[in-house]
């Protein structure tokens, strides 16, 4: 997952009706700083994730996001999320911090990974819970998913043999290069274990 997917744009009351403005914290609002800012937003995926396949299956899983998260407070609600039937498939809490391309990666959760790399990160963590030094997991290549709504993300997937779909099709954000990104985050009905890349204009 990269963090787009989880939340949607901060201005989109009308817009994206499915998604819902993340609990106050103290009393407070939780402010994401991405793109326009404003108040966190979850997408329908993060509002429904316990009825992925990924959770049923009890899948390891990660966020690649080129943000980075915008606090501790963001940080804890989109992984109370995430971690769905297992804390320790999805991690625990820490969020670690791209440093280069060469960097050897520690944990599931990257933040402030640029675009054209995030092939690379997914990688990296692939490697690493497969290791010794990480969790054994033995996890094939053609068992990873990444879900990004970034056009041309998921296609990057392929170099690797691993499954990358772009989701967030039905809502995109013109506002950013004609549609770069997605507006509304990601919808349930888009996390499916097809195999192979799938993106909005050519879905599989």
């Amino acid at each position: 997952l990269t963090s787009r997917q989880l939340q949607a744009d901060a201005a989109t009351d009308e817009k994206c009706p499915k998604t819902q403005y993340a609990p106050q914290v103290d009393g407070k609002a939780v402010i994401d700083w991405a793109y326009k800012g404003g108040r966190l937003r979850l997408s329908e995926l993060t509002l429904n994730m316990d009825q992925t396949f990924c959770v049923k299956q009890n899948c390891f899983m990660g966020v690649i996001s080129a943000g980075g998260a915008s606090g501790d407070d963001e940080k804890k609600i989109l992984y109370d999320h995430i971690k769905g039937n297992s804390e320790e498939n999805a991690g625990g809490a820490g969020f670690g911090q791209f440093a280069s391309v060469d960097a050897n990666v520690h944990m599931q959760k990257i933040v402030f990974t640029p675009d054209p790399l995030k092939g690379d990160v997914a990688k990296k963590i692939f490697d690493w819970l497969n290791s010794k030094e990480g969790k054994a997991a033995g996890i094939p290549a053609n068992k990873v998913w990444l879900f990004d709504d970034h056009l041309g993300n998921a296609a990057e997937m392929e170099k690797y043999g691993f499954n990358g779909r772009e989701v967030s099709c039905k809502t995109r954000d013109q506002s950013i290069g004609n549609g770069l990104v997605g507006l509304c985050g990601a919808e349930l009905s888009e996390v499916v274990p097809s195999k192979g890349i799938s993106t909005c204009a050519n879905p599989k």
